[in-house]
């Protein structure tokens, strides 16, 4: 496998899995995050990217989902954002981590899009059913919302401006037990501690439409594109 080295964090990394865009579109198809069940398209472009498209159809999803799980190690996308005609990003692509049995097996966002801004977020609750409640969880909205639905985890703010251009962009997530730092476009934006839930995870690439899917401004249709996904075990 080809050597190569993730953007932004800095260690010591063994690359274990490396997925163009045109083997991503061969992913299983999730319906996790999805706002209902009206289908999107998923596909390939002439260039071997993954395109998620959403019609312009209220709550419209598309998605795909990693058909093996991983527990810590560096995880990185290469994504487009579409423009809207007004250089905002439409609609709500997203790039996450999600355990099994939600919430108690946890969901790391690396990389959510809503109403125009970007996020990051960790939720985790032991109870199935008695759902994380942002509201009581910390959040800070400067220069974006990093937010965690677990009541007892920290994090240490962003510390970079928000990427949410549209354009290409590159996200990462550092997991190690216990805590996660979150990388966008190479420079550190937040980091979580304090982590509970610490089983393995499946990868999400998703993109959802309209009013039920935190569109900005009038639904639109929408591409969210992907050039790769890679992973990183820790080594030493």
């Amino acid at each position: 496998m080809a050597s190569l080295a993730p953007l932004g964090a800095t260690g010591s990394f063994s690359l274990d899995a490396d997925y163009t865009g045109a083997q991503l579109a061969a992913w299983p198809r999730t319906e996790e995050g999805a706002a209902n069940l009206t289908a999107g398209t998923v596909s390939a472009d002439v260039a071997g990217n993954l395109v998620l498209r959403t019609s312009g159809v209220d709550g419209n999803f598309a998605g795909v989902e990693s058909p093996r799980q991983w527990q810590h190690g560096y995880f990185e996308a290469r994504v487009w954002l579409a423009d809207d005609g007004r250089r905002q990003v439409p609609n709500w692509p997203a790039f996450w981590l999600l355990g099994n049995d939600w919430p108690s097996g946890g969901e790391l966002d690396v990389l959510e899009i809503g109403d125009g801004v970007d996020g990051s977020s960790y939720w985790y609750n032991p109870v199935e059913g008695d759902q994380p409640d942002k509201s009581h969880g910390s959040q800070t909205t400067v220069p974006g919302p990093a937010s965690s639905g677990d009541y007892s985890a920290t994090f240490v703010p962003p510390a970079m401006k928000s990427p949410c251009v549209p354009g290409w962009h590159t996200a990462g997530i550092l997991w190690a037990p216990g805590t996660a730092t979150i990388y966008k476009d190479g420079r550190r934006y937040c980091t979580f501690s304090g982590l509970r839930s610490d089983v393995p995870m499946n990868v999400i690439l998703n993109n959802t439409q309209g009013e039920n899917g935190k569109h900005y401004g009038s639904p639109v249709p929408s591409d969210f594109k992907v050039e790769y996904f890679r992973h990183w075990a820790l080594a030493g």
